[in-house]
């Protein structure tokens, strides 16, 4: 079983998505521009989650609109490598304390809310994506070029994993923001 919590055409700029809940992004803005804060010891550079206070979603598209669709899972989805539709996945996790709220903003809290429906605990996020090159080409273009499915479910914490990386513009933010910062 599954319940859909967010699913609607997310306009961003720089690309950038944020899930938070840290007290210090109470104004709604996650990312601060130092990759290294959310990506330090990850294999991946899509999904940013090494800041306890928050998760960074990098779009491939800079500016213009993206679908977004976020799940929540009750139990782990199946193996997401063999839905051939999703040309890059990758897998975080993260841990909402007690007293806390999920919520999402587009870049400088453009757009904002709540997902009211993720309870205080530890999960996994994995993140499906179609259409990253297509966005980074025509970023300025009016239709819709690029998707995004998140996936989020309970599970004990784990390293971050890739476990698809077909696209141009993810396997170079893979060794851009990932493999860079996960060296000692």
């Amino acid at each position: 079983m599954y319940s859909v919590l967010f699913e609607q055409v997310v306009h961003t700029d720089y690309g950038q998505f944020d899930l938070t809940w840290g007290e210090e992004f109470a104004d709604g803005v996650g990312f601060n521009g130092i990759f290294e804060q959310f990506f330090k010891g990850q294999v991946n550079g899509l999904i940013g989650a090494s800041d306890p206070a928050g998760l960074y979603v990098h779009f491939g598209r800079r500016s213009g609109g993206s679908s977004l669709r976020i799940i929540l899972m009750e139990e782990r989805p199946p193996d997401a490598t063999d839905d051939a539709l999703w040309e890059d996945i990758v897998e975080v996790s993260f841990t909402l304390p007690a007293g806390r709220k999920l919520k999402w903003s587009s870049w400088a809290a453009e757009t904002s809310g709540t997902l009211d429906a993720i309870l205080p605990g530890t999960y996994r996020l994995r993140a499906s994506e179609k259409g990253r090159d297509e966005g980074a080409e025509g970023e300025f273009t009016e239709q819709l070029l690029d998707w995004y499915l998140l996936e989020i479910w309970p599970e004990p914490p784990r390293p971050d994993q890739i476990l698809r990386s077909m696209s141009i513009d993810g396997q170079y933010w893979h060794r851009t923001l990932g493999e860079q910062h996960s060296k000692p």
